[in-house]
C-alpha cells in the first residue's frame, strides 16, 4: 500500500504524510522517495520504538495495537533512520 501511495505521489506531485510506519521496508521506501525529492514525511508510534513482537507471546490484549508490534530488526531501522 505504501509503495502504491508513493507512486501516486510521484505521478501527481504534492505532499504526503504517512502517520505511522512500523517496518524496515517502510523506512527504505520513504528513503528512496526522499532521494527522488518527493515531498513525503512520516511518523512512528512510541510503542513501535519501545516494544517488539516478543511481547505477544503472553496473548495480553494490551499489546493489540495498530500498527502491530514488529521485530527488533524493524525497531532498529526505525531508530536508525
Amino acid at each position: 500500500m505504501l509503495q502504491r501511495n508513493i507512486q501516486i505521489l510521484e505521478y501527481t506531485g504534492g505532499k504526503m504524510h504517512i502517520p505511522t510506519i512500523s517496518t524496515k521496508g517502510s523506512v527504505e521506501l520513504i528513503k528512496k522517495a526522499k532521494a527522488k525529492k518527493l515531498n513525503i514525511t512520516c511518523g512512528v508510534a512510541a510503542y513501535n520504538l519501545l516494544l517488539d513482537d516478543s511481547e505477544l507471546e503472553g496473548f495480553d490484549t494490551n499489546y493489540k495495537v495498530n500498527p502491530p508490534l514488529r521485530t527488533k530488526e524493524d525497531i532498529d531501522a526505525l531508530k536508525k533512520d
